[in-house]
């Protein structure tokens, strides 16, 4: 689906940007002649982004098995949730999406 597309494209967005964060974080933590305090200001502000990165590659991933779960793709949706139940803060709301895929189609 168009929707389920475009959150797979924002996830590889902010997949780009993890990546790049790392690389200034290994740049921070490899860099000689700076100051102590300001290194260890950049490594907190470089960490809580790649927090913020995946978690919302994370959502994205798994807005993008939602999109793919309503259209029945579920071999798609199951894809999408392997990377979404990656964040734990997550986990609830992935297991509940697998359950649609093993309830019979009765209930």
């Amino acid at each position: 689906t168009p929707t389920a597309e475009s959150f797979v494209l924002s996830m590889a967005c902010y997949q780009l940007d993890k990546t790049k964060t790392r690389g200034c974080l290994e740049e921070i933590l490899k860099a000689e002649n700076l100051d102590e305090a300001y290194r260890a200001g950049q490594i907190t502000n470089f960490e809580a982004f790649l927090k913020e990165d995946d978690s919302q590659i994370s959502a994205s991933a798994f807005n993008a098995a939602v999109n793919y779960a309503c259209v029945q793709n579920r071999e798609k949706a199951l894809e999408y949730l392997e990377i979404a139940a990656k964040d734990p803060h997550r986990a609830a709301q992935v297991d509940e999406l697998r359950k649609q895929f093993t309830r019979p189609l009765d209930s």
